[in-house]
C-alpha cells in the first residue's frame, strides 16, 4: 500500500507538531510526510527537517485572517483540498493527522487494517455518522476523489468556521455510507487519550503536550 502522511501546522503550532514528528521519524522513517505549511517560517521548517529526513513542506501563505479563530478554522479546513490534492496528483492513499497526534510505538497494524476500508475516522455518533476528523485515513479511489471534491466543496460554503470540515465528513459520508466502507479506529489506535491501550495518541489541542 502506497501512503502519504499528511498533517498541517501554523507557528502557534510548531511546538505541539515538533511530537508528532519525532514519533513518526522514530516508528516510521520511510513513509512520507507532507506538512502543509501555513505561513511558517523557515527556521520552523528547518526544525522539522533535521527531525525526520523524509519530510516535504506544501506552502501556504494564505493571510487573510480576521482573528486567531480564522486561522485556525483555516487549518482545519485546508484538509480537504490537500487530501483531494494527493489523491489525485499522486497514486498514494492519504492518512491525515492533526498536529497535536503522536505515535507511542509502530502502528503496522493499523496499516494493515487500512486495507480493509475506504474511509477510517474515529466515530463519535453513529446515525446520522458523526466524526472526530483529527485522524482521517482516505483510500486512493476515483470513488474516493469524488466524495473528497464533495467534502470540500461543503466545507468551503461555510467559509473559515471552526470544526466546518469536521461536521461536513460526517454529513457527505452519511449520504455514500452504502457505497463505500467506512469503519472507525480499533481500539489500540483510537486516539483518546483516556484510554490506556491505544498508541495513537490525539491530545486535542495545543494545552498539553503528551499524555
Amino acid at each position: 500500500m502506497k501512503l502519504k502522511i499528511l498533517t498541517v501546522c501554523n507557528e502557534p503550532y510548531v511546538n505541539i507538531m515538533v511530537n508528532l514528528i519525532q514519533s513518526l521519524s522514530d516508528y516510521h522513517p520511510n513513509i512520507p510526510v507532507e506538512m502543509l505549511s501555513l505561513n511558517l517560517a523557515e527556521e520552523s521548517k528547518k526544525k522539522f527537517s533535521e527531525i525526520h529526513d523524509n519530510i516535504i513542506f506544501v506552502d501556504d501563505d494564505y493571510s487573510s485572517f480576521s482573528d486567531f479563530e480564522q486561522e485556525r478554522a483555516y487549518c482545519e479546513s485546508c484538509r480537504t483540498w490537500n487530501i483531494k490534492r494527493i489523491l489525485t496528483e499522486t497514486d498514494c492513499s492519504v492518512f491525515y493527522l492533526d498536529g497535536d497526534v503522536y505515535l507511542e510505538d509502530s502502528i503496522d497494524e493499523l496499516f494493515d487494517f487500512f486495507k480493509t476500508v475506504d474511509f477510517c475516522a474515529r466515530v463519535k455518533v453513529d446515525s446520522p455518522l458523526r466524526f472526530n476528523a483529527g485522524m482521517i485515513y482516505v483510500k486512493n479511489t476515483s470513488k474516493n476523489v469524488d466524495i473528497v471534491d464533495e467534502w470540500e466543496k461543503e466545507t468551503r460554503k461555510h467559509g473559515w468556521v471552526w470544526l466546518s470540515a469536521q461536521n461536513e465528513l460526517g454529513n457527505v459520508l452519511e449520504r455514500h455510507r452504502n457505497s463505500v466502507i467506512i469503519k472507525t479506529f480499533p481500539k489500540r489506535f483510537d486516539g483518546i487519550d483516556t484510554n490506556p491501550e491505544t498508541v495513537l495518541v490525539h491530545m486535542k489541542g495545543p494545552t498539553k503536550k503528551k499524555r
